[in-house]
């Protein structure tokens, strides 16, 4: 039997349904008088949560800086077993395409990052390399809730389950799947996947539908502890050239300052290569890139160059090493 084919309009349907999912779930708990732990903790609903942003999303304190995702990249090693790297996300959870158009990992962000002070990241979509740059938002959430929940899910039957085969007779081709990564305060990585997470009835057998209704819950009980706060701009982007299959889906324009070593390099590079821009380039480009797609044709040094532009979550890569 041909396996139905799933459009990118499909995957594109699949991410809004996720970002307005998690709106709606922001939005109630912005309601509820819930209330969070941690240095910046807030009742939901006042305006004390998001005192320690600024208009642009970056933390104005001195200790927000130390404390939560900002708008640069927090350098250190990756949390290892038995050793946490505190600036690291505890919870990362992503949307990533299978197949269908417009999916490059070089250009893709997380859908949810949780840090362990109780800072959230959350984007609007999933970094498609034919669409401006995602918008970023902050966050907060109870971290000391969340651990024991997601501790409590890894500790489950379910979350050992194989969510990402259908069964024989079920077939759905270039879907997405729903990545979840936990790291517990040993260090230990905990992972849970599921493909086409968004179509809750496919027949399956009652082992795997169970299994993939507790990943559900848990996700929307995530996504309703989050408290939203302000815009957040990153003040880091990656450059990379693109692979060859990656097409040129934008007219030229010229790239915003003289080119860094770091842009230079990625010039002169093959494919694949990668650098990272900060600073005043990175505010440059950000500007200059409005609503043009993620992967451009810029003019630099003179000659038009094939650039691909992907937002650095803090903490999470070093910016190259794409996880």
């Amino acid at each position: 039997m041909q396996k139905p084919r799933v459009s990118h309009r499909v995957i594109r349907t699949a991410w809004a349904s996720f970002a307005a999912a998690t709106l709606a779930c922001i939005v109630c708990s912005c309601t509820s008088g819930v209330q969070v732990s941690g240095p910046n903790a807030a009742t939901a609903g006042s305006t004390e949560a998001a005192s320690s942003l600024s208009d642009t999303g970056v933390p104005n304190s001195a200790h927000a800086l130390t404390q939560g995702p900002k708008g640069r990249v927090e350098t250190g090693s990756s949390p290892t077993r038995g050793s946490v790297n505190p600036k690291s996300p505890m919870i990362v959870l992503r949307l990533v395409p299978q197949g269908g158009s417009c999916a490059f990992e070089g250009t893709q962000i997380p859908a949810i990052t949780v840090y362990r002070d109780g800072s959230v990241l959350m984007s609007d979509d999933g970094g498609f390399y034919c669409e401006p740059l995602p918008r970023v938002t902050t966050g907060r959430i109870d971290a000391t809730w969340a651990a024991e929940e997601l501790a409590r899910y890894f500790d489950s039957a379910a979350s050992r389950s194989d969510m990402t085969t259908l069964d024989g007779n079920v077939g759905v081709a270039d879907g997405s799947t729903t990545d979840l990564t936990f790291t517990g305060i040993d260090g230990i990585d905990h992972h849970a996947a599921a493909y086409v997470l968004d179509i809750p009835d496919l027949g399956l057998s009652a082992d795997k539908t169970a299994a993939r209704s507790e990943l559900r819950a848990v996700l929307a009980n995530l996504r309703h502890k989050i408290i939203k706060g302000a815009s957040w701009m990153p003040d880091s982007l990656r450059i990379i050239k693109p692979p060859w299959w990656v097409p040129n889906v934008n007219g030229q324009s010229r790239w915003p300052t003289a080119a860094s070593h770091a842009v230079q390099s990625v010039i002169a590079g093959g494919e694949g290569s990668c650098a990272i821009v900060t600073g005043s380039e990175a505010a440059a480009v950000r500007k200059s890139q409005g609503s043009k797609p993620a992967m451009s044709t810029w003019l630099i040094n003179g000659k038009e160059q094939r650039v691909a532009i992907g937002i650095v979550i803090p903490g999470l890569e070093d910016g190259c090493s794409i996880e």
